[in-house]
């Protein structure tokens, strides 16, 4: 929902008509089940469906992170198909409590967040983690000066501060000022 134009909160912008949450056709466990399934036929449904177990997914989708996060490259298929689709609804529920996970991922070295999510870091890397922070820069800003992360997630983060700025959920001239410093005295040529 955008603070600035409340009005079209839970409105179809198409129809105008009020939204209604769908109700779920798969109990949680089937949800899982088909999320670990690379090209399920089901996916849509599952997808859907999550909305409506959303405090019963919560836990399994946040150790699924987390078994990603501590196995990137060891993790299987499934696990990895998991580990993305559980980035995706924690950053449409705009979760606080995947943060940690989200700021640890895109933390990892070398091509470890790349092994467990591939191009999700630098297509949707940024808008998730913005999504997630809830407000608290300070971890933003320390993936951005961690130069034992990968480039792609610093960049990530920077990107994470711009959206921030632009949805208006922090001050535009402290992203700024920050980019600023950023430039001048932190980062190397």
């Amino acid at each position: 929902t955008c603070p600035l134009c409340p009005f079209w909160a839970h409105i179809d912008r198409f129809t105008h008509e009020p939204l209604k949450p769908s109700t779920p056709t798969m109990t949680p466990a089937e949800i899982l089940a088909n999320l670990s399934v690379n090209r399920s036929v089901r996916l849509r449904e599952a997808l859907e469906s999550a909305d409506g177990h959303r405090d019963a997914l919560l836990g399994p989708l946040l150790r699924a992170i987390d078994c990603g996060i501590a196995d990137p490259v060891g993790a299987s298929p499934e696990e990895a198909t998991l580990f993305g689709y559980a980035l995706y609804l924690l950053a449409k529920w705009r979760e606080p409590l995947a943060y940690p996970y989200v700021i640890r991922w895109l933390s990892l070295a070398d091509e470890g967040p790349f092994d467990i999510a591939g191009d999700v870091v630098t297509q949707d890397g940024g808008r998730i983690l913005a999504a997630v922070c809830d407000g608290d820069l300070e971890p933003i800003k320390a993936v951005v000066t961690n130069r034992s992360a990968n480039e792609y997630c610093r960049g990530a983060a920077v990107n994470a501060l711009a959206l921030l700025a632009a949805w208006a959920e922090v001050p535009r001239e402290s992203v700024v000022t920050y980019f600023l410093w950023l430039a001048r005295e932190r980062l190397e040529r």
